[in-house]
């Protein structure tokens, strides 16, 4: 059930379409009620006599009361707050969740409420402009939700054809930044991330070349090992091969030596005389 002391609801239903809220398919099948009437239409107990009237013919789950401001056209801030105490315990004792927008002057304090009723909320949602860099922004806040958890952060949000969106904001050495400030801290934050991403690129592809060449270097080295291996092999088989040719030519002169008469060797010039010259010295 929503509750309009400002708008009519075609207004209502006409601008919410324009954010991308249709609400004129839950008005048709009767899952949501609209009464407008300006404040200044009745007292302030008519008001409450109203109010209490709908909500028992209606029995809603959920009340918007937009705005709750506006009461204070026809009486005090007294009675405006009398009157609001009495339909916010009516409210709850129904277990109506309800809604309640309070305007705020630029100049008032955004810890307290236009009608003092802050200490009777659960949840207290501060919407607020914020006017920098020759634009204003939107943003969020939730300053208290009493028996939850909520974030204590500041968050910036647009109002879409898509609905409301909302974006995180960035810090800056000022403050928070918002808008097109936000925008430009995202575009360096964005430039710096690149160069970082390339700077790692770049010490990437460096390593992977030192890794190559080092690769590269032990492949050499191997393979002058292999070599250097393969030529000591070669030389032990040429020295195996004359150790055991020497052992064979040893054992073929020992044999020949042992086929003389008298045993003694033959020497001639300083060397061995075999066979027939061996012979001729002897006769000579």
């Amino acid at each position: 059930m929503f509750f309009s002391f400002e708008e009519a609801p075609g207004q209502i239903v006409r601008n919410l379409r324009s954010v991308g809220i249709d609400m004129q398919p839950w008005v048709d099948v009767g899952l949501l009620e609209f009464h407008s009437a300006r404040p200044t239409m009745y007292s302030l107990e008519m008001h409450l006599s109203t109010l209490h009237r709908h909500v028992d013919a209606f029995q809603p789950h959920i009340i918007v009361l937009d705005p709750v401001t506006n009461f204070d056209a026809i009486g005090t801030k007294s009675d405006s707050r009398l009157l609001l105490t009495r339909l916010i315990d009516f409210l709850k004792m129904q277990s109506v969740t309800t809604l309640m927008t309070s305007l705020t002057s630029a100049d008032s304090s955004p810890e307290q409420t236009e009608v003092s009723i802050s200490s009777m909320i659960d949840t207290w949602v501060l919407v607020q402009n914020l006017q920098a860099n020759g634009e204003r922004d939107r943003i969020l806040s939730i300053l208290k939700s009493r028996g939850m958890e909520h974030s204590n952060q500041i968050c910036e949000f647009e109002i879409t054809p898509r609905g409301v969106q909302l974006i995180e904001t960035q810090p800056g050495r000022s403050g928070v930044l918002t808008g097109s400030a936000r925008v430009a801290q995202e575009a360096r934050e964005a430039d710096e991330a690149l160069v970082h991403h390339q700077a790692v690129e770049l010490k990437r592809l460096q390593t992977e070349y030192k890794r190559a060449a080092l690769a590269a270097q032990i492949a050499a080295l191997q393979a002058e090992l292999e070599v250097e291996k393969a030529e000591a092999e070669l030389l032990l088989d040429i020295a195996s091969r004359r150790q055991s040719a020497s052992r064979t030519y040893s054992e073929i002169m020992a044999r020949k030596r042992g086929g003389t008469v008298d045993g003694d060797r033959d020497l001639q010039d300083g060397g061995l005389l075999t066979g027939s010259a061996g012979s001729r010295d002897r006769d000579g």
